[in-house]
């Protein structure tokens, strides 16, 4: 099995999602190995190497994880340019878990012309992009898709304070919103943020 992943935002010295981040862990580890995490030590090592970072900038921390062991790597963080996307289709991807072995996802991605990053479109709905959730603004409110490839800490987040909503968002129905919104752990919601007419369908 590929180990698993978690991507977690360091900013000050501090891991602002880290419950959100630990609770996906720990349902991780009930569905794929019948058991709990030990959260308690992992989150220890988690907050100790967001201690060890410089808090002049943002970082990434990655956690590869699997049943026995964990390892951590601090990186600086620099956000990718994106202003555009094109959607691609594919009824059969799965990504309901986080692991490392992305190429199921990277082929996806292989599609794409000359857009920056691509929407993934299953049995008509939109899912995600490549590397991050999405939301959808129509003028009143942000939507984001009811049934994601991946349910992103950020998205929990967001969705927990009513900064967004979920709703199953068709392809077709995209040209009803003014903007998306590309986010993720690492991302905040409107950090990356272009016209849906940058949508190639």
């Amino acid at each position: 099995m590929s180990l698993l992943l978690e991507s977690i935002r360091i900013v000050h010295n501090r891991c602002p999602l880290l419950p959100y981040h630990l609770h996906r862990i720990d349902k991780t580890y009930k569905h794929l190995f019948s058991t709990s995490a030990k959260l308690e030590d992992i989150k220890s090592s988690i907050e100790k190497a967001a201690l060890s970072a410089r808090n002049d900038t943002v970082y990434k921390l990655r956690l590869l994880y699997n049943r026995n062991d964990w390892h951590i790597e601090i990186i600086p963080y620099t956000m990718r340019q994106i202003s555009n996307c094109q959607c691609v289709y594919d009824d059969t991807v799965e990504y309901d878990f986080k692991f490392a072995d992305r190429r199921q996802l990277e082929q996806l991605s292989a599609q794409h012309d000359d857009a920056d990053d691509i929407l993934i479109i299953k049995n008509g709905c939109v899912t995600d992009s490549s590397y991050a959730n999405v939301a959808f603004y129509d003028g009143r409110e942000w939507a984001t898709p009811a049934t994601p490839l991946l349910e992103g800490t950020r998205r929990a987040e967001l969705l927990d304070n009513k900064k967004i909503v979920k709703k199953d968002i068709t392809v077709r129905e995209i040209v009803e919103y003014q903007k998306v919104s590309l986010f993720n752990a690492m991302i905040n919601l409107e950090e990356i943020t272009f016209s849906t007419q940058n949508i190639i369908l």
